[in-house]
């Protein structure tokens, strides 16, 4: 399992370094933008998603619930931390083709919750996904979520 996890975070962090730079290390240009017919659908993150954030720091792991809803334009998230004082925080982001990226702006309960930072998460299936939270440019640590099918809805609230 380990291992599985370790290569899906290894895989999200190369497409990242992929994307802006060529083999020769010149900038790539941005590719021009499909008609709207032709670009790719959003990614579907609505819906309730648990799983673990694994913490640098600590190497130690966090179970977290991420519940999501919105569109490409306008991602609004909530976490829960369900071993961290039963914190829960809410934010915003943006979902592109089959990622998405979001800040926790805001503390609702609980406490000891470092705010701010960004997650840039991708969608490896449809019910999975892969991420890594930086704070400062620095990587604090990676999840994996899953989404849950309304089986974890009650355990949450």
């Amino acid at each position: 399992m380990k291992h599985a996890i370790l290569l899906a975070v290894c895989v999200v962090l190369a497409c990242a370094a992929c994307t802006s730079v060529s083999v020769s290390g010149a900038p790539v240009a941005a590719p021009e933008k499909a008609a709207a017919h032709e670009q790719e659908p959003v990614a579907n993150l609505q819906g309730r998603w648990v799983g673990t954030f694994f913490q640098d720091n600590e190497r130690r792991g966090y179970p977290m619930q991420l519940t999501a809803n919105g569109d490409a334009n306008e991602l609004a998230v909530t976490l829960d931390w369900p071993e961290l004082w039963q914190s829960r925080t809410v934010g915003h982001g943006s979902i592109h083709a089959d990622s998405a990226t979001w800040t926790e702006d805001r503390l609702v309960r609980g406490q000891n919750i470092l705010l701010g930072g960004l997650c840039e998460a991708a969608l490896i299936d449809p019910d999975t996904i892969v991420g890594v939270y930086e704070k400062d440019h620095r990587r604090m640590g990676f999840f994996t979520l899953s989404r849950t099918h309304g089986e974890q809805l009650a355990a949450a609230r």
